[in-house]
């Protein structure tokens, strides 16, 4: 996968029994996401998948892009 063409960002998946959050976030951001995540939940376990994705989600997440 060409470094170029793809964002590293982050999936924090938060669990409460047989429901999920899936939050995605940028890489500059995953500690400081992390830790408001805890904060509000400290007792849901937070699992994070680093995943890849196109520049039009990117810019999604950073608000360069909207509508």
């Amino acid at each position: 996968m060409p470094s170029d063409e793809y964002y590293k960002i982050h999936d924090c998946i938060v669990r409460n029994g047989d429901y999920r959050l899936h939050t995605f976030v940028l890489d500059e951001t995953i500690t400081e996401t992390l830790e408001a995540l805890q904060a509000i939940a400290p007792d849901a376990p937070i699992e994070t998948v680093e995943r890849f994705c196109n520049e039009a989600f990117h810019n999604y997440l950073t608000g360069a892009d909207f509508q």
